[in-house]
């Protein structure tokens, strides 16, 4: 296994979402997740385009099946602590996944919302309003939780 697939497995840990690829939800919480946590800080250096759902990374896709497959094997090897400055980050940005008690989405609906407003807003170059209008035409069970998704976006960036 790669540093960069370690660092993965040590994220997700610290962000308690399991290396688990069975389902899509699965497969969408770890990219959804592993970008926020990009965007918060930690250099795995994957490139993202927007696709159906979201913010995806082909590169991050190969690392996360590999380090699943990795797990199950007990193969993983040593797996360093995080840096100070990367658990730091995380722990910022771990309350944000969870969705707000008012936010009727499971938590893989929620990432989702959060890492595609944010890749919309910065990547795309979208304003908040042209941004909920992407969502609502592309993701309608979503869009209506756009503000709560903005409003726990801008405590991550406050963090």
């Amino acid at each position: 296994m790669n540093e960069r697939q370690k660092l993965i497995t040590a994220a997700l840990d610290a962000l308690q979402i399991p290396l688990r690829v069975q389902t899509i939800d699965d497969r969408k919480a770890l990219q959804k997740a592993i970008y926020l946590a990009q965007e918060a800080g930690l250099d795995f250096g994957y490139p993202y385009g927007w696709h159906q759902v979201g913010p995806y990374s082909s590169q991050l896709a190969e690392d996360y099946q590999e380090a699943a497959y990795a797990s199950a094997a007990g193969t993983l090897g040593i797996i360093r602590p995080l840096r100070k400055q990367y658990r730091t980050s995380l722990e910022s940005l771990r309350p944000v996944l969870e969705p707000p008690t008012d936010v009727q989405l499971s938590k893989t609906q929620w990432l989702e919302l959060l890492a595609s407003l944010h890749f919309l807003r910065k990547y795309v170059g979208q304003s908040e309003k042209e941004a909920h209008a992407t969502l609502h035409r592309q993701k309608r069970p979503l869009a209506k939780y756009t503000s709560a998704a903005a409003l726990a976006l801008a405590r991550v960036e406050a963090a």
